[in-house]
Parts: C-alpha cells; structure tokens; sequence
C-alpha cells in the first residue's frame, strides 16, 4: 500500500506474476529499463536479482534525494542495485531521428534509449524497431499524460488545489519540446507511440494479446 493525502494505491498484481503467464521467471530477464523513478513506474524491482538495470546518469543526484534520506520523497533512494545499474550519459549521444539524443543500445539500430527531458530528472524513453521493413514502436513513458496533447487538442496544465504552481513535470518548457519531437516522429509511417497513462489503449486491449505472453503488432 502506497497513500499520501492525494492518491492511494493498493497495487495486487505484480509484474512477477505477469512474466508468470508467459512462463518466464524473473531471473529469465537480462536487463530491466525504468523510465523513470516515480513510484508508479518502478513498483519493486528487487525480484530481479540477475538482469542489468538500465539508467540515466541524470538520475544519481536526484536518487540520492529519495525516501528515507527525504521522508516526503516520491521515489527511494536505494531503487537501483548499483552493482548491476548502468546509468548512461547522453552528452555525447548523436541524434536520432527528431530526438536530440539517443543511445544505440545494442549497437546494432534496433533499440534506441531516448534522453527524454522535462518529466523528471533521469526521464528516458525507448524507440524500437518492430519489423526489419521500417515499422517502430515507441514507448514514450509519462512524456505526457494524455493523447491529446500530443494531437495538440489540449496542452499541459499548471495549478492544482493544493498548489497553484503545481505541474505534472519538472519543467513544462522541456516537457513541452520534448512532446514536439514525439509529434515530428509521428509523422513517419508506420511508427506506434504508446503513453504509460494511456487509459483508452489499456482499457480496449485489457487482458487481451498485447500482453505477454503475447505482443503488441507491428505496424
């Protein structure tokens, strides 16, 4: 159980028993990529005990501000088993596609960790080819937290009851050119953008083939 006076969780199903499905035990995965480190995106990662996480080197200062070292932290500060994390710099990083900064992550084009600034410290995210004709997906985390923003329909929101500065992302300007490059990679055929808070995609494919053991289709 997660609470705070704003939200309250009580997560019951755990991505062990999902990998269980497609009978896969969490010592079957050789690496673990978290987009970020709020809680609702890294739940307990301490069931993978032989994979290799992956990072970004933006995140070390901001981890070592987690709970308990901050008891009003969002995130925890021994989150990553640092034996076994690889935080990757991005300063040195080429282009790739209308994004500023990718990692080549198995050196060979198929899988780019994108630097993916604004959300959060650290924020990344994954473009990776799903067919050997040109077809992607991308896995754009909490980039945004609503399709419509990336349509341009609606825009990113500032104020909250308890906070009228309150903001979903750390910085909205960031964030902002951030899902401008989402938008410039959609305009490429055949490219699949997935959000993490995606309601209407969860909703219509719940329990159905898009989860393991099952695959989200190629475009």
């Amino acid at each position: 159980m997660i609470a705070n006076p704003s939200t309250s969780v009580d997560a019951t199903h755990h991505c062990v028993d999902s990998l269980a499905k497609g009978n896969t035990r969490p010592e079957d995965i050789d690496y673990v990529c978290i987009s970020h480190i709020h809680w609702d995106h890294t739940g307990d990662p301490s069931a993978f005990t032989k994979a290799t996480f992956i990072s970004n080197e933006a995140v070390r200062p901001f981890l070592a501000e987690g709970y308990p070292t901050k008891p009003d932290a969002a995130h925890f500060s021994d989150l990553y088993p640092m034996d076994r994390t690889r935080f990757l710099d991005f300063t040195e990083c080429p282009t790739i596609g209308p994004f500023p900064r990718g990692h080549d992550f198995y050196g060979d084009g198929s899988l780019y960790i994108i630097d993916s600034p604004g959300h959060l410290p650290g924020h990344i995210n994954v473009l990776a080819r799903t067919s050997p004709d040109g077809a992607w997906i991308y896995l754009a985390g909490d980039s945004t937290h609503h399709w419509k923003i990336i349509t341009g329909e609606s825009s990113i929101k500032v104020g909250a009851p308890w906070d009228p500065t309150w903001c979903l992302h750390i910085d909205k300007n960031l964030a902002e050119k951030h899902i401008d490059h989402i938008r410039e990679l959609l305009k490429i055929s055949r490219v699949r953008v997935l959000i993490a808070h995606e309601l209407d995609w969860y909703a219509d494919n719940k329990g159905g083939s898009v989860f393991w053991p099952g695959s989200i289709p190629s475009l």
